[in-house]
């Protein structure tokens, strides 16, 4: 319980050898569930990260995220930000064990994502 592991990522608003010339816009962040498992899943909002809980594994995205001994501590990921021209922005995604009792047998999870949609600012 409570394993997680966080992952960094960079979303780049910059054209193949030169600065794009718009800013983009965050418009949404949905999450699509993983086959063979039940989740239970939020998309970004103006106040609200992405996330889906599927059983004991959690999936979010996150603008930050770290660790401290055993705790993580995260911030919401929203939608309406903006991307300057030529430049980036990071996100975490973070998958956490949530559950509180132990599967007896194995569950692989297969083909979930987060799709991010970005508009001209």
């Amino acid at each position: 319980p409570e394993d997680a592991c966080i992952y960094k990522c960079t979303i780049s608003n910059v054209k193949t050898g030169t600065p794009a010339t718009l800013p983009a816009k965050i418009n949404s962040v949905v999450p699509t569930s993983p086959s063979g498992i039940t989740c239970s899943n939020t998309s970004a909002s103006s106040s609200e990260s992405a996330k889906m809980v599927c059983g004991n594994i959690t999936y979010g995205i996150y603008a930050t995220a770290s660790t401290s001994g055993t705790t993580i501590t995260t911030s919401n990921f929203t939608t309406g930000q903006t991307i300057a021209s030529g430049s980036t922005k990071d996100f975490y995604l973070v998958a956490q064990y949530t559950g509180t009792t132990v599967n007896s047998t194995a569950v692989t999870h297969t083909g979930g994502k987060f799709t991010f949609t970005l508009g001209q600012a």
